[in-house]
């Protein structure tokens, strides 16, 4: 019976191991954001971020928070009027930060430079170190629809919204963010619609798009050994415009949901692997894969979620 002695060493250690593996992924949670890494800059130059869609929602949300955690911000929407109050209501509310306003259709830019010229001129000479693609929604009704009852434009123009748009905007902005030798940050902000449920087809494809290219382009950054983090954000419903869609504990205020998303910043695992990049000898890079997901308590259930959408509500922001 003494050879067995080693008994409740194995069952700590096997309950160490459970215990563990059920707190592990509590762990980003209670981790501090790691956001203030971008807004120091090497050189003196404030840091400035871009929020697009930043009328309203989620967005206008996302500009605030930025503001408030030390950055200025470049708010990103398709009504001048609109977005010249935001931005008059985030100076008064951040007097200490600048801002700037971009206007640009998220459904009308296409691959033409003139208008992406035209669009992007408020960012000339700013020292931009945060992008954030939150543009995107479904700003039709009804919301949840079969694929056949929503027109060939209606579609064309959801999925430019949600997945073209940014994934142009990034493009261009790439070597901006790339290009000093400080770190960057590009957060895309996802759906819980991207597990591909009914009635929501096109927009929840668009989103599964979005999490793929958030993860495509960590690894292809962290290959060319350039610092900059991605962040593929999936948030759920959140209480913005309609009496339905009041803040509760699993139905968030658009504020409480930026603050989420940007607490998440710095929360990527790291390891290293080996690759041949140029055919001569094998380098030693770091992986970053960023794809996250945001506080689960902020996410309402998928089921709960389509019972609770109204025939004329609006989900997330445009």
């Amino acid at each position: 019976m003494e050879s067995l002695g080693f008994l409740p060493t194995v069952g700590l250690l096997a309950l160490l191991a459970v215990a563990y593996n059920l707190s592990w992924p509590f762990f980003p949670f209670v981790r501090k954001s790691a956001l203030d890494r971008y807004r120091r800059t090497v050189n003196g130059r404030p840091a400035w971020a871009l929020v697009t869609g930043a009328s309203d929602g989620i967005g206008k949300g996302l500009a605030d928070e930025l503001a408030r955690r030390g950055f200025n911000v470049v708010i990103h929407g398709r009504n001048d009027v609109k977005l010249e109050g935001v931005r008059h209501d985030l100076a008064a509310r951040h007097p200490g930060r600048e801002f700037r306003i971009m206007v640009g259709d998220a459904v009308a830019l296409g691959a033409g430079a003139p208008l992406w010229d035209v669009m992007l001129a408020p960012l000339e000479n700013l020292n931009l170190r945060v992008l954030v693609n939150n543009v995107g929604g479904v700003p039709m009704v009804p919301v949840m629809r079969r694929l056949d009852e929503s027109t060939v434009g209606e579609i064309a123009d959801n999925v430019h919204m949600n997945a073209l748009f940014p994934t142009l905007l990034s493009s261009i902005l790439l070597p901006r963010l790339t290009g000093p030798a400080e770190p960057a940050l590009i957060v895309n902000v996802g759906s819980l619609a991207d597990v591909g449920p009914p009635l929501l087809s096109f927009y929840g494809g668009s989103k599964a798009y979005m999490n793929a290219l958030s993860t495509s382009m960590a690894e292809e950054l962290a290959l060319d050994g350039v610092d900059v983090e991605v962040l593929g954000m999936r948030v759920g419903p959140v209480a913005t415009r309609t009496e339905l869609m009041q803040p509760r504990v699993f139905w968030p205020s658009a504020e409480t949901m930026a603050q989420s998303i940007l607490d998440r910043v710095g929360g990527k695992k790291t390891k290293q692997y080996e690759t041949d990049l140029s055919n001569k000898e094998k380098q030693v890079t770091q992986e970053r894969v960023h794809l996250d997901t945001c506080v689960k308590e902020n996410a309402v259930p998928l089921t709960k979620w389509f019972h609770l959408m109204s025939s004329n509500s609006v989900y997330g922001s445009a």
